[in-house]
């Protein structure tokens, strides 16, 4: 299933232990080198934590099962996501350009597959003088080349407006 990474954030903690709100994810870390959200920063009790992706057990409209309170680690406690956060990158207003440099816009939201918690598709605003004649941008994970601190590299077609076709592979 696909959610939104704006509607994900605005969603409290549930422990499925005891069925009561235990915190509320306030930021996400994604790996710039897989393009996938590795855990969610958390407060809890004024105090930060992180929740790996890896300990949800499942999204639901109104807020985010995990088994217990305990999944909620400080920083020392997750190796892998000390990088992150040194190097953390903020998807939201991340200017997205083709490979050729050309600005294709800014991030405005992401849709996040709820099991593999991949950036399923970046949804991009065009520059405010291309809004006149452009919508939304819609860029599939397929078309994204990497993803940095400065900016999102996608395939896209400029001409077609629309993401870069796939080269074809001949039938044998």
């Amino acid at each position: 299933m696909l959610r939104l990474l704006s509607e994900i954030l605005k969603l409290p903690l549930v422990s499925s232990q005891s069925g009561s709100p235990i915190g509320r994810l306030t930021g996400y870390l994604v790996d710039p080198a897989t393009g996938v959200i590795a855990a969610y920063v958390t407060k809890v009790d004024g105090q930060t934590r992180y929740l790996s992706t890896v300990d949800v057990l499942r999204y639901y409209d109104n807020a985010v099962l995990v088994s217990e309170p305990a999944v909620l680690q400080e920083l020392d406690e997750l190796v892998r996501v000390k990088r992150l956060v040194e190097e953390r990158i903020e998807l939201f207003g991340l200017r997205v350009v083709d490979q050729e440099s050309a600005r294709l816009g800014s991030i405005h939201d992401c849709l996040v597959h709820s099991v593999g918690h991949y950036l399923a598709r970046l949804y991009v605003k065009p520059p405010l003088l291309t809004r006149l004649i452009s919508d939304e941008r819609i860029i599939p994970r397929e078309h994204i080349v990497s993803i940095s601190q400065k900016e999102v590299i996608v395939r896209y077609d400029m001409k077609a407006q629309a993401p870069a076709a796939e080269p074809e592979i001949p039938l044998t």
